[in-house]
């Protein structure tokens, strides 16, 4: 059981982040429960193999808050929350860059 506010998506798809892509979210961590503004500002190609899907997504966050790995609840507007596994990969001036990767079962679009 999750310990934030609101519905959690079962999982997202690769063409819903894609949409999505630009658009402005917050990252929740789980750990201590800080929120940390975000964007949304990439969304690899999606690879279907073996009856797998693998993609990854970018996020850039804002604020001083430390970075750390870790499960975050992710937040758009409008749409329900979905947790993800981040790692900090990489800082552009005071920004920092999470990403997500997705590997998992595909039965089809």
């Amino acid at each position: 059981m999750n310990d934030h506010e609101g519905p959690v998506a079962e999982q997202i798809s690769h063409a819903a982040l894609h949409a999505l892509c630009g658009g402005a979210c917050a990252l929740r961590r789980q750990a201590d429960g800080v929120v940390l503004p975000a964007r949304l500002v990439g969304v690899s190609e999606r690879k279907l193999q073996g009856g797998y899907e693998e993609f990854t997504v970018l996020f850039r966050v804002t604020g001083d808050a430390q970075p750390q790995q870790g499960i975050c609840t992710v937040s758009f507007e409008n749409r329900p929350a979905q947790d993800m596994f981040v790692v900090p990969v990489g800082r552009e001036g005071v920004e920092i860059l999470y990403e997500a990767c997705f590997m998992r079962h595909w039965a089809g679009d």
